[in-house]
């Protein structure tokens, strides 16, 4: 299930090209709640920069 979420949010910033602002509108939630979610995707090990 993680990993799911994981790939949304990945396709979402791929798509906007890195933008959080467009990213989190395109997925139906605040910013804030995306860097929330962001963060804890680095806690897990997961590789942002290869965006």
């Amino acid at each position: 299930m993680k990993h799911q979420e994981y790939q949304l949010i990945l396709d979402a910033l791929r798509s906007c090209r890195g933008s959080c602002k467009d990213a989190s509108e395109k997925l139906g939630i605040l910013p804030r709640s995306l860097r929330y979610k962001l963060a804890r995707m680095r806690e897990d090990g997961t590789d942002l920069l290869a965006l």
